[in-house]
C-alpha cells in the first residue's frame, strides 16, 4: 500500500512540475526583441527596463534581457540598440511645421484633404518643384 503511495505521490511531483514549467513559458513569441539601450516605458516613475518583446503592433513585456529571452521564438529578430534610446510611438495628430513653412517660402507641404503632401516622397517632390519655380539655386535652401 506504502509503495501504490509512494508512486501517486512521485507522479504528483511530476505533473505539479510540467504543470509549473508550462505557465514559466509565454504562450507567444515576439517578432521582434530590443536590448541594449536605455528603454523608456513612459511609466510615471520614469521606469527604464533592460529589454522589451514585441509582437505587431502590441508590447509583449518588458523586463530585464533575461525575462524577456522566454519570448524569443526561431523567427524573433533581436535588435541591439547598441545604447540608443527606444521610447513608445508617438502620433503627431496636431502640427504647425507645414503652415510655417508655407508661410516663410510659399511651399504648400499641407496633408490631404487640405494639400497633396501625403508621404516624404511627395514633401520632396513639391519642395523641389518649388525651389525651381521660386529660382533657388539647389543647395541655397
Amino acid at each position: 500500500m506504502q509503495n501504490t503511495m509512494q508512486i501517486k505521490g512521485r507522479y504528483l511531483v511530476l505533473l505539479i512540475g510540467v504543470t509549473l514549467v508550462g505557465c514559466a513559458q509565454p504562450k507567444e513569441t515576439a517578432d521582434a526583441i530590443y536590448f541594449n539601450g536605455s528603454i523608456l516605458t513612459m511609466e510615471e516613475e520614469m521606469e527604464k527596463v533592460d529589454a522589451i518583446a514585441v509582437k505587431g503592433d502590441k508590447i509583449l513585456r518588458t523586463g530585464t534581457k533575461s525575462e524577456i529571452e522566454a519570448y524569443r521564438g526561431e523567427a524573433t529578430t533581436m535588435k541591439d540598440l547598441k545604447g540608443m534610446a527606444l521610447l513608445p510611438g508617438f502620433i503627431d495628430a496636431h502640427s504647425h511645421f507645414s503652415i510655417g513653412m508655407k508661410m516663410i517660402h510659399q511651399a504648400d507641404l499641407t496633408s490631404p484633404p487640405v494639400g497633396n503632401v501625403g508621404n516624404m516622397e511627395d514633401l520632396i517632390l513639391t519642395l523641389e518643384s518649388y525651389r525651381k519655380t521660386a529660382n533657388i539655386q539647389e543647395g541655397d535652401w
